[in-house]
């Protein structure tokens, strides 16, 4: 018989003798730090073939292939693996450049074991000459629309002497902005340099992609020792495309959207059958005037037809028509705040037929006097006006057959309960513009953004005004962005880098503006 305590002797020496983290205490918070590294960090006249980095305590590598930034680019990958549990080694697979300072930037691609802590941010440099480059460039990067800082974006900067650029050539000089846009281009030598901004679809470095988007800065930049003496900001644009297509066209709740690739100014529909439409179209563009919603007003069917579409009298592609499905009972919404201190009302498609005596607007059941009045501006919005006072509650009811669609398709019942706020719900805010864009007075677009960055109000015309007034706006902290709408067709227009066309430029008031109840709130821009 064999005694059991020596086997339990020995499995409780086997578990003494497994490796684990230390539990207990507070979490860890901070991430790896490079104790040691062969060569030594800041080394100069570089000629091997490897970097190795050692840590000091164990690491992994989390998508280092997208956070190992290198500057320059190397034309070659490198191939970055561990060595041991505390060591990263980067292997070369080309030469580097003779008398260059390189910039290993490893952070967010190196993290310790047990917490996923990445690196601080404190690349490794070595120069393959004799001296590190201490020059720097400092670059902020926002979307050229929106003036939203550009995250994860690259930042490609050439010399000024360099015949090439994005299209056809690795810059000498790389960098990643951060979560607000921002990325600092170190270690560089002291010059005159082009600066771009990309948005890499295929990882090469390179402007060769529609749909990437680039930006440019205006003049040439200076690198040098002050990086905080000059801020150089770019704006990220996605490039018009050079020809114009039919992306896209299909029935969209009673509509015959039509996408395009680029903007447009008429959009027109032909039978291929040879047969005429009895009805008329009416469009509805979006703010870019790429895409259409096409509204038939014919009484007759258009459950499955072709039409060739032209767009701005030039045949592009065929279009089906088919409604495979019925459509819903038409609906009534409130529109986004009108900014007049009225209503605004939209329908879910476009109103052919109106019977104003099925519709009422009562006020403690008592009726009360109203007209609809269409929008010149949308084709399914309208302008509700009535002799209710501030604070007044009121209940807008259409009984079935007060609005007709465009093809004769109306409603059930619908009630709309509709409140003018009271002075003391709301407030007026006017925004002063005189001093806003270095004595630009052009056509301009200002547009008023709700907390969660959509468009709530707009307002525009052909010389920029001393200020805009907007009234009995709800209490929040609103937006401000202001289009230099220099050819004044009422949008923003994208660039394009072979016509050397930046986009309309786009400023966002940096604070903003916080309306509050009851006060008449005052901006300057």
């Amino acid at each position: 018989m064999i005694p059991r305590w020596p086997w339990i002797a020995a499995l409780l020496l086997a578990a003494c003798a497994q490796v684990r983290e230390p539990t207990g205490g507070d979490p860890d918070k901070t991430g790896p730090t490079l104790v040691e590294s062969t060569p030594p960090l800041g080394s100069t006249g570089f000629a091997g073939d490897r970097i190795v980095l050692r840590f000091n305590e164990r690491v992994q590598l989390k998508n280092i292939r997208e956070h190992l930034v290198v500057s320059p680019p190397l034309a070659t990958a490198p191939t970055v693996r561990l060595i041991g549990d505390r060591s990263v080694q980067i292997g070369l697979e080309a030469p580097l450049l003779p008398n260059t300072t390189y910039v290993f930037d490893y952070a967010k691609g190196v993290v310790d074991l047990t917490e996923s802590n990445a690196a601080p941010d404190l690349p490794f440099v070595i120069s393959t000459g004799s001296a590190i480059d201490s020059a720097a460039l400092r670059v902020e990067v926002f979307e050229a629309r929106t003036a939203q800082p550009s995250d994860v974006v690259e930042v490609l900067v050439f010399a000024e002497a360099d015949t090439c650029d994005p299209r056809n050539c690795l810059p000498v000089y790389f960098a990643r902005t951060d979560e607000h846009g921002h990325a600092l281009v170190r270690y560089m030598r002291p010059g005159r340099y082009r600066a771009f901004a990309l948005r890499d679809k295929n990882g090469n470095h390179r402007y060769d992609l529609p749909n990437e988007s680039i930006a440019v800065a205006d003049s040439v930049v200076e690198a040098g020792m002050d990086t905080a003496a000059r801020v150089v900001a770019l704006q990220l644009f996605t490039a018009r495309d050079t020809l114009q297509r039919l992306l896209d066209a299909r029935l969209v709740d009673g509509a015959l959207r039509i996408a395009l690739s680029r903007a447009a100014k008429t959009v027109e529909l032909a039978p291929t059958d040879g047969q005429d439409v009895l009805g008329t179209w009416i469009p509805e563009w979006n703010a870019g005037a790429d895409t259409v919603r096409l509204w038939y007003t014919g009484a007759d069917s258009l459950a499955r037809r072709t039409f060739l579409v032209r767009v701005d009298g030039v045949p592009m592609d065929t279009a089906l028509a088919e409604q495979r499905k019925p459509l819903p009972s038409l609906g009534i919404a409130r529109a986004p705040l009108s900014g007049k201190g009225g209503w605004e009302v939209q329908t879910t498609r476009v109103i052919g037929f109106i019977d104003s005596t099925r519709m009422q607007l009562l006020k403690d059941s008592v009726a009360v006097p109203f007209s609809l009045t269409a929008s010149l501006s949308h084709p399914r919005r309208f302008q509700l006006t009535s002799p209710l006072k501030p604070g007044d509650k009121a209940v807008l009811t259409l009984l079935p057959g007060a609005l007709a669609d465009h093809q004769r398709r109306t409603h059930d019942t619908l009630t709309l309960e509709l409140v003018i706020p009271g002075e003391k719900e709301v407030g007026n805010l006017n925004v002063t513009l005189h001093t806003l864009t270095n004595g630009y007075n052009g056509p301009y677009i200002l547009e008023l953004l709700d907390p969660n960055g959509s468009v709530a109000l707009t307002t525009m015309g052909s010389a920029l005004p001393d200020s805009v007034q907007w009234q009995a706006l709800p209490p929040k902290t609103y937006g401000l962005r202001m289009i230099e709408d220099e050819n004044g067709n009422g949008r923003w227009d994208t660039g394009s880098p072979r016509e050397a066309l930046p986009p309309e430029r786009v400023y966002r008031h940096p604070a903003g503006a916080t309306v509050r109840v009851g006060w008449d709130v005052e901006v300057a821009w």
